[in-house]
């Protein structure tokens, strides 16, 4: 019985362990309610669209791991995203940066645009545009809104070193 219980335990924090945001700032770990997170993820299935955001770049420091949570120091932030759209073996990739303020205590979602389809982009699969970002924020005390963020975007990794957004 004990082992049963130290098992699930285990598992338990394995598990969680994949949804601790990664650290993104130098010094030590603070607490939660002094970092502000960005958070990606997943989602869709099999018979759907799937679609999957990471984090490869934050304030200009790129990132081999892209994480899908990310913990950063409040204040003003350079975030870039990398979004996988798939259907079955279709598969598109866009990567958007854009600049944000963020609060000690808020959780950012971000939902970026579909990219667009290889016959508007006019040239293929290469494309860059400006898109306003929308990005869903959810503070303490129950306050939720979204606010939209000009960003560029484009079918290159080069656009996150891009400092104008617009």
């Amino acid at each position: 019985m004990r082992e049963g219980i130290a098992l699930l335990a285990a598992a338990l924090a394995v598990a969680g362990c994949a949804r601790m945001p990664v650290k993104a700032y130098d010094g030590p770990t603070r607490p939660r309610s002094e970092v502000a997170v960005l958070q990606g993820g997943a989602s869709g299935d099999q018979m759907s669209a799937h679609s999957v955001i990471e984090y490869p770049s934050i304030d200009g420091v790129r990132r081999a791991d892209a994480p899908y949570v990310v913990s950063v120091l409040p204040g003003a932030r350079r975030v870039g995203l990398r979004h996988t759209l798939s259907f079955g073996p279709a598969k598109r990739v866009q990567f958007c940066a854009f600049d944000i303020e963020t609060a000690p205590g808020c959780l950012y979602t971000p939902s970026p645009p579909l990219p667009p389809p290889p016959s508007l982009s006019g040239k293929g699969d290469d494309f860059q545009w400006s898109v306003e970002l929308p990005v869903s924020i959810e503070c303490g005390g129950g306050s939720a809104f979204v606010l939209r963020y000009a960003a560029r975007c484009g079918s290159a990794p080069g656009v996150l070193e891009q400092r104008d957004a617009r």
